[in-house]
């Protein structure tokens, strides 16, 4: 089952000694309900240079997630609650290898919109980037 939604997203990248970094987006967008009860969220957005990424975001549960980034750059993580993932990042410098540990995934997500949480931290050989929290709520 497919419909369109309107797509709330709010980013917050963080890192001691910091001033926190934010990140909002509304647009439109689809969500899909799978037969093994996923849900997919799918939209796309342009950066400060202009270049179209569409992103999709997969939630099952409150254990695992993942977002994909398509476009230029792209990009691609998964998110298991406790568990550590790696991930290759593609930057106009190159392809970047990122650890991603996951503290939280909240999945309130319905066939009628709902909220979803992703809290994680990122790392880059190791040594700590930053953490994030992303809020994406799907509304009609």
């Amino acid at each position: 089952m497919e419909n369109k939604y309107q797509i709330t997203l709010e980013s917050v990248s963080s890192k001691p000694g910091f001033e926190p970094e934010t990140y909002e987006l509304t647009t439109t967008g689809v969500l899909t309900v799978a037969k093994d009860g996923s849900y997919k969220i799918s939209y796309n957005e342009t950066d400060s240079s202009g270049s179209l990424f569409e992103n999709i975001v997969t939630a099952k549960g409150d254990m695992t997630a993942s977002v994909s980034r398509m476009g230029i750059y792209g990009s691609s993580f998964t998110l298991d609650t406790d568990k550590k993932q790696l991930c290759v990042v593609k930057t106009p410098f190159g392809e970047l290898c990122l650890g991603v540990l996951t503290h939280t995934i909240k999945n309130d997500l319905t066939k009628d919109g709902g909220e979803l949480f992703l809290q994680y931290t990122l790392d880059a050989n190791n040594r700590y980037l930053c953490d994030n929290e992303v809020k994406l709520k799907v509304t009609i």
